[in-house]
């Protein structure tokens, strides 16, 4: 998978280049991001308070202060030919067939790892780049590869999160309660794990990943499985991050990690927010609760401390210490001379999870932007990253009670949304993955309101549909099996030569759980169908 945060090298430089076509403001009229700015670290106590001063004013709820339905009416006309019912039926038994034949989330299962409970470690899992599966007789290896460092790993992690934190509260399933539980610790050790020692002030910081233990253990029905790590036991700088050591780590004891999170990730990991937060008040087994529970805990703290340090995501240096990068990838306020409301979604995203109200933002409607156009000019990567903020601001707003700020989003995301689809002079329809990465956000959009078109309906459909025959052709879910040859082995499908990337497929699972789906737009997918394991 391509590095992305190299988008943000030519991204610079073309926002440079091109700050005299770009309108200016004299202020920021999206905020002052330095208002909040002060003591950037984290309550001596680890216990974060619920400030949520908005609260008060979400949708109906069931008694734990979060909404069941939009707490608002928003429709959009149809456009395009409605689906049949027989067309939705064959399109759910599609992809549900899918999850069900690919045996998909013991597939996760077995392919992820972080530190297994076998050790006497604090367990969990998370999903990684950079590693060779290599198989020798009942044994998978897998082992980090010397060259790189798997920079954007918790992206990908925190997507499968969400679908399965979606599928378990759907229908039980305890697999997917099992990727729920051990993603959200996941989440959890890159921030725990990213501690200097027991005295350390900024606990709440953000590795890019931590890299633990070399261990064996059994997974799933006894697959033998081993993980070498030590691979990355050495320094290593990159511009974007540096692999450094932490010996006294209070959790894990001797570890390496990688610093210097980046931006790029965390529109996705803050759209997974909401959804640890009915998992943490809603899911049927209370070790998944707990676990959603302190996930949302340290993302808050992780949110306050980029509120809290004037909108920078801060890291820590060779000795623990923390500090601010000078690299854009850390910053949401660097284009504001550029525009005036340049990453005001991705501000207002960290103010609603840190602190529960906007402190004082007003992005209006979230709209598209000089700056998004711009980075998704440069380079197409930035598409996924940039509009991304869009969608997890409104569910984070809703959540927090703050539906004024929800309603004017979402009525944004819709205009965002028919540029996408209906503008002729719209740059993005030339890129040969365009279909795939819009039906993939429609997806998303859906998930926070936007009532669908038939027109978006169908095209999600027809990419999903044709997701779905390409990855049942993929010959290694179980690299265990005896079909499987011994040697090296692909550790992820990829796209098998289609646009929806295997950790973007499961999101109709999201789609049929959210309590934010809008059923005056047009249906994706039959839900009783999802919810209900036997008909797949």
């Amino acid at each position: 998978m391509m590095n992305r945060n190299r988008t943000w090298i030519p991204f610079v430089i073309g926002l440079l280049n091109m700050a005299a076509a770009l309108a200016c403001g004299g202020s920021n009229v999206a905020g002052d991001a330095g208002a909040e700015s002060g003591d950037a670290g984290m309550p001596d106590s680890g216990v974060l308070s619920d400030t949520g001063s908005a609260a008060d004013a979400g949708a109906p709820d069931s008694g734990d202060g979060l909404p069941d339905k939009l707490p608002f009416v928003f429709t959009r006309a149809d456009e395009g030919a409605p689906l049949t019912p027989e067309e939705l039926t064959v399109f759910t038994k599609k992809v549900v067939g899918f999850l069900k034949t690919s045996d998909f989330f013991n597939w996760l299962v077995r392919v992820s790892h972080g530190m297994d409970p076998s050790t006497g470690y604090p367990d969990y899992l998370v999903w990684w780049q950079d590693v060779t599966p290599s198989k020798a007789g009942d044994t998978v290896t897998f082992t980090h590869h010397p060259c790189c460092g798997a920079h954007n790993t918790i992206d990908i992690t925190v997507r499968f999160l969400a679908q399965a934190i979606s599928g378990y509260m759907l229908t039980g399933d305890p697999v997917m309660a099992k990727v729920a539980l051990q993603y959200s610790k996941g989440v959890t050790a890159t921030m725990k794990g990213y501690i200097w020692d027991t005295a350390d002030p900024a606990p709440y910081l953000m590795a890019r990943n931590i890299v633990n233990k070399d261990h064996a253990y059994a997974v799933d029905g006894g697959r033998k499985k081993a993980v070498v790590y030590s691979t990355w036991y050495n320094e290593k700088d990159d511009w974007n991050t540096q692999r450094v050591h932490f010996p006294t780590n209070p959790t894990w004891g001797d570890v390496w990690v990688h610093n210097m999170r980046s931006k790029d990730d965390v529109p996705h990991i803050f759209h997974v927010v909401p959804l640890l937060r009915y998992a943490a008040a809603r899911a049927p087994d209370e070790n998944v609760r707990a676990a959603a529970a302190e996930a949302d805990e340290w993302l808050r703290g992780f949110a306050r401390d980029i509120v809290d340090s004037g909108y920078y995501i801060r890291s820590k240096d060779r000795e623990g210490r923390a500090y601010i990068p000078t690299e854009d990838l850390a910053s949401f306020v660097t284009y504001e001379t550029l525009d005036p409301y340049a990453e005001c979604n991705a501000k207002l995203n960290a103010a609603l999870i840190g602190y529960g109200e906007p402190k004082g933002l007003n992005c209006k409607k979230g709209g598209i932007n000089a700056y998004e156009e711009t980075a998704i000019s440069i380079h197409f990567y930035n598409f996924d990253i940039v509009a991304s903020w869009h969608v997890a601001a409104i569910l984070n707003a809703l959540v927090t009670g703050n539906d004024k700020i929800a309603e004017d989003l979402l009525e944004g995301l819709a205009g965002r949304v028919d540029k996408y689809m209906n503008d002729p002079d719209e740059t993005m329809s030339r890129e040969p993955g365009w279909k795939g990465d819009l039906s993939h956000y429609l997806l998303r959009a859906a998930c926070a309101g936007l009532p669908l078109t038939s027109a978006e309906a169908r095209l999600i459909q027809g990419q999903y549909a044709a997701a779905a025959e390409a990855f049942s052709a993929w010959e290694y879910w179980d690299l265990w099996d005896a079909s499987v040859p011994e040697g090296n082995l692909p550790y992820n499908p990829g796209n098998q030569g289609h646009w929806i990337s295997i950790e973007n497929f499961a999101h109709f699972l999201e789609y049929c759980f959210s309590p934010f789906r809008n059923d005056t737009g047009a249906k994706v997918v039959d839900c009783a169908i999802v919810r209900d394991p036997t008909q797949w």
